[in-house]
C-alpha cells in the first residue's frame, strides 16, 4: 500500500477530474478526508472507499476565539480509522488529507 498525504487544496486538485472520483467509487484507491468541523466535506458523496472525519487540529480541550468548544480527535474516530484501514486490500493505495497536510493527516 502506498500512502499519499495531501493538503485539502492539493487533494481537491487531485480529485477534481471526474475520473478520479469514479476511481474512488470503483475502489481504485481509498481516501481518508479529515476536515475542520463546520467546513463542508471535500467530497459531496459517500462510498465504501471514503472515510470523512471532522475534528480540529488540537491536542487538548480548547476554546476558539469566541469561547466555543473546539473538537478533539476521539477514540471513536480512531476506531473508525482502524476499521477503515482493515477493509483496504493490501495492494490498494491510500490518500489522506487534512487542511495543511501536516499534522492531523500524520505526515
Amino acid at each position: 500500500m502506498e500512502i499519499t498525504v495531501l493538503s485539502r487544496r492539493r487533494c481537491r486538485e487531485f480529485m477534481s477530474p471526474e475520473r478520479r472520483q469514479e476511481d474512488l467509487k470503483n475502489g481504485e484507491f481509498s481516501l481518508i478526508s479529515i476536515n475542520d468541523p463546520g467546513d463542508p466535506p471535500l467530497l459531496d458523496f459517500e462510498c465504501p472507499n471514503l472515510l470523512t472525519l471532522f475534528f480540529h487540529d488540537i491536542e487538548y480541550d480548547m476554546k476558539d476565539l469566541n469561547g466555543g468548544d473546539l473538537i478533539l480527535f476521539t477514540e471513536e474516530q480512531a476506531k473508525q480509522i482502524v476499521d477503515f484501514l482493515g477493509r483496504i486490500p493490501k495492494d490498494r493505495d491510500l490518500v489522506v488529507h487534512c487542511f495543511a497536510g501536516i499534522s492531523r493527516s500524520g505526515k
